[in-house]
């Protein structure tokens, strides 16, 4: 019997969580496949510490019964003990987290193991409850869509530190919707509006390094042979762009949206992100866009909701 322990307040597990907790269950081999479920108490880590001590010693009397260890040797097991506790707590923490993420729609059946078990592999030394909660997004985010996030995406997810995830948290306050795309709007690193929110050269380097976002050159990035009315929204509030091109040079459109871009996997993250609004970040946007030669700016009414 199994002792991996999940809940989700008091009353019934909802269908989709319950089928979540078979999913990884069968990923790992039955490893984790629940007996009982019960709501983790504040003293869990008391009691993980506990229990692995307990088996530690009850693991210890039976291999005297067979040779005589050492008192190194035994300092060994308790720790090898502790160490599986404190990673099977980690891994038990971000799924209970995952839980009330899950829609009612989710299909974690049909996630893949291979991605589940690497999930689980690179979270399980994560103990720190804000990384955390970037762990239980992406595993909720995947059993609600299966395929919406990369091994890749995963990959780098564990490479990140909590300064990194602060980083990127940052820069994507500064993210417009323009069409279906999520746009990192930095267009003059010398702008107050930059400067006071720590956006900065070395920081967008940082970024870059770990492959969340690329820097584009002198010239900035943004968007070719556009259709001549396209639109970018930002927390509620939404303009559209024209061009003053005729229908057939369409081709000839390009609106420059400066220095920055998400990579694939930076985009994939993006969705893990809980972004606020910056003040006045929607006026001045407008008004540096305004200044890309040929377009006009339209006023609209349609809301975006960061996800």
């Amino acid at each position: 019997m199994s002792d991996f322990i999940i809940f989700r307040g008091s009353g019934e597990l909802t269908k989709p969580a319950t089928l979540l907790i078979e999913k990884v269950s069968d990923a790992f081999g039955g490893l984790c496949k629940p007996w009982q479920i019960r709501r983790i108490a504040k003293a869990e880590g008391n009691a993980l510490k506990t229990k692995a001590q307990a088996n530690a010693e009850a693991a210890l009397i039976e291999a005297r019964s067979e040779i005589e260890i050492t008192e190194l040797q035994r300092r060994g097991v308790v720790r090898l003990f502790m160490e599986e506790g404190i990673k099977q707590g980690n891994m038990e923490s971000i799924l209970g987290k995952a839980i009330p993420l899950l829609k009612n729609s989710a299909t974690p059946q049909d996630m893949e193991n291979d991605w589940i078990v690497n999930l689980l592999d690179k979270c399980r030394l994560i103990s720190d409850d804000g990384m955390q909660v970037l762990w239980a997004k992406i595993l909720a985010g995947e059993a609600n869509s299966p395929g919406s996030y990369s091994k890749r995406a995963v990959n780098v997810l564990a490479s990140l530190d909590s300064i990194d995830a602060i980083l990127f948290n940052q820069l994507c306050r500064f993210v417009f919707r323009i069409e279906s795309y999520f746009v990192p709007l930095v267009l003059n690193l010398n702008d107050l509006i930059y400067v006071d929110n720590n956006i900065n050269t070395n920081m967008l380097h940082d970024l870059a390094e770990i492959n969340l976002i690329a820097l584009a050159g002198i010239g900035g990035t943004g968007f070719q042979g556009v259709p001549n009315i396209i639109t970018a929204s930002y927390h509620g509030s939404s303009f559209g762009i024209e061009f003053k091109t005729k229908a057939d040079q369409a081709s000839k459109n390009y609106l420059n949206t400066g220095i920055v871009g998400l990579t694939k996997i930076g985009s994939e993250l993006f969705r893990l992100c809980d972004v606020k609004p910056i003040d006045g970040f929607y006026d001045y946007a407008k008004n540096m866009l305004a200044k890309n030669e040929g377009i006009q700016i339209i006023e609209l009414r349609e809301t975006w909701a960061c996800p």
